[in-house]
């Protein structure tokens, strides 16, 4: 993998993301269907709306364990059921990936939290990179945003209202 010019991150066709650590002056890398563990990494959600805990019940797709494929198509591994969002870097804030996603909607809003805040509000973070190698589609940095509390348990299960209300209290606006 190689680092692109005045570019935060950079991924390979397998879904694996390399970063620039300001922090810690390196660049470490996500491994797809893992946790992520950088306390300082940023994480974005879209909606037309505050980030209320009635905003974070789960759509029908919510529930399902999300499968993520390596670049052959073959199982790597299931993430438990959560939300989506997207790792939010700088540079998307003055590139084009942003812009149109807000763009889709008027009155889109974005809301960010840093993957500390998530974690102390009982919610684990995975990186879900979404690839689709049929028709060469790859969203490096999705991620998929879990309770604690269904970590270990089947799908068709709800974030509790206290989980809810935890998260929702970690996200402000982006502007």
């Amino acid at each position: 993998m190689r680092v692109i010019e005045n570019r935060e991150y950079d991924s390979d066709p397998s879904g694996h993301l390399l970063y620039w650590d300001c922090v810690q002056g390196r660049y470490p890398i996500l491994e797809p269907a893992r946790p992520i563990t950088d306390p300082n990494l940023v994480i974005g959600r879209i909606g037309q709306q505050n980030v209320l805990p009635n905003h974070l019940l789960f759509n029908r797709s919510d529930f399902l364990p999300t499968e993520i494929v390596d670049e052959e198509g073959s199982p790597i591994s299931l993430i438990p059921p959560g939300l989506s969002a997207f790792l939010f870097f700088q540079s998307q804030q003055e590139g084009n990936d942003i812009k149109t996603i807000k763009d889709m909607h008027r009155k889109s809003r974005i809301h960010i939290a840093q993957v500390r805040d998530i974690t102390k509000a009982g919610w684990t973070v995975y990186h879900a990179p979404l690839i689709n190698h049929l028709r060469g589609f790859q969203f490096a940095v999705h991620v998929i945003i879990t309770p604690n509390s269904l970590q270990n348990s089947s799908s068709g299960q709800e974030a509790t209202a206290e989980e809810r209300e935890a998260l929702a209290r970690v996200f402000v606006r982006w502007s």
